[in-house]
This record gives C-alpha cells, structure tokens and sequence, in this order.
C-alpha cells in the first residue's frame, strides 16, 4: 500500500508532539493488539497519547487511513476520518518532517526522543547543517537529523532500501564538515 502525505503527516505530528521530557515514547511492540478504534478513540476524543501509539504500529496506521479514504460508512471510515482528522489538525500546528516516508519520520522522532533522554544538545531536525565549535552554518544542506554529543558534532541521514540518495547526501555532510560523524540508516 502507497502511504500518501496526510499518513506522512500523521506520523510526524505523533511523535513530534510527544517528545519532550514530560512524555516517554511507548515502547515498540513485537505484535500489536488486534486493531480497534477503542485503543485509539473514546467517545469521540483521543485518548491520551493514542496518537503515538498509533505511529508506533504501521499496520494499524495503514488501517486507518485506508479506511479514511472508503466511502462507504459500514466499514468504520467515518471513525478512521475522525481520528485521522484529529491527528492531522495537530499537524497543522508543529509540521516538521524529514521525507515523505513515514517510517523515516517515525524514526527519526524517536531517536530525537533517545537523543534527549541521553543528554545530547543543539538537536535539529531537517535544518541546515552547523559546526559543533561555533555553531557555525557550513552548508545550506538539510541533515535529516543533527546533534551534539560528548563534545562532537553527529549528522544523520535517513533513507530507504531503494531510494539511493542517502549516501550522496552522507558525502555532502562530510565535505562540508570532515570532523562530524556522518551516519546513513537505513528505514524500510
């Protein structure tokens, strides 16, 4: 299944919202529950947190935003476009993201969640590149991720299995700054 810009965008604004000190991300799941619009809605609100838990379980995300695009009520598409709709109208208000996939976006709101947890600094995400020493800007490229950890500059860029453009962004990272630590991951 293509996964198209408002599952992107529910990805992002999930995670993005609940990084910060007050609230841990879930932990990922080996198997989810069986899906059910009770884990994520309650009398038509969202329930604490569900927005997260949701990113965190691709199969159910898919679920709903398919459901989102049928028309015919009976198969739950008008609750799949209430949730849906909740979470993209948090969207409206944070909007960032790094690629168009959202397992990308997942991840790289997870690992900013880990970064903060273990005290790195001067997190960025998807911004343009800077220098550990002076915060100096050394390129108009976008790292997916930045950071500074135990006095050294990291960049890290996200990409898929079979998109390629990865490495030529790795390289362009490292010219622009050879003390980094230029890391290419690779999210399905």
């Amino acid at each position: 299944m293509r996964l198209h810009a408002p599952l992107l965008a529910l990805v992002l604004v999930s995670l993005a919202t609940a990084c910060h000190e007050d609230v841990l991300l879930p932990p990922l799941e080996e198997e989810p529950p069986p899906f059910a619009f009770a884990l994520y809605l309650e009398d038509g609100q969202l329930r604490p947190h569900a927005d997260v838990l949701l990113v965190r379980r691709p199969k159910h995300l898919e679920r709903v935003y398919s459901l989102s695009l049928a028309e015919d009520t009976e198969s739950g598409g008008e609750q799949a476009r209430l949730l849906f709709g909740i979470i993209e109208a948090e969207f409206r208000g944070a909007g960032v993201y790094v690629a168009n996939s959202p397992s990308q976006n997942a991840q790289v709101q997870a690992d900013v969640q880990y970064l903060q947890n273990l005290g790195a600094t001067n997190i960025r995400v998807n911004q343009q590149q800077l220098m550990v020493e002076n915060r100096q800007r050394v390129g108009v490229n976008r790292p997916d991720l930045q950071f500074d950890y135990n006095g050294r500059r990291y960049h890290v860029e996200y990409d898929t299995p079979v998109s390629g453009r990865g490495p030529a962004h790795q390289s362009r990272a490292t010219s622009n700054d050879p003390n980094a630590e230029i890391i290419l991951l690779i999210v399905p």
